[in-house]
C-alpha cells in the first residue's frame, strides 16, 4: 500500500500504536466479511493524520507524534491527538 502511495507522490500511511487495535477491527471486517468501508475510511483517516507531520526532521516528529499519543497503548485512557490540536509550541 505504502509504495503504492510513494509512487502517486502521497504520503505513505503509518499506523500509530494507540490505533493499532482500530486498524486491525476494520481489517478483520474486511477479511471476514467482505465490507470494505470501514477499513478505507480508517486509511483515509490515519494517512491524512500521517501526512499532518513535517518529516524535515525526525526528533522533532517524534516528539509530535508523543504528544499526540501515537505511542500509547491504552485507548481507554488516550485518544489520538491530531498535529493540529497540539499547542503552537509542539507544532
Amino acid at each position: 500500500m505504502n509504495a503504492v502511495l510513494s509512487f502517486v507522490n502521497v504520503s505513505r500511511i503509518t499506523v500509530p500504536i494507540l490505533f493499532r487495535e482500530e486498524y486491525l477491527d476494520c481489517l478483520r471486517v474486511l477479511t471476514r466479511q467482505g465490507k470494505p468501508e470501514l477499513f478505507i475510511a480508517a486509511m483515509q483517516h490515519i494517512q491524512q493524520w500521517t501526512a499532518a507531520f513535517d518529516y524535515s526532521n525526525l526528533d522533532h516528529v517524534i516528539s509530535q507524534m508523543k504528544a499526540c499519543n501515537a505511542f500509547e497503548k491504552s485507548r481507554r485512557l488516550y485518544q489520538l491527538l491530531k498535529v493540529s490540536d497540539l499547542g503552537a509550541e509542539s507544532r
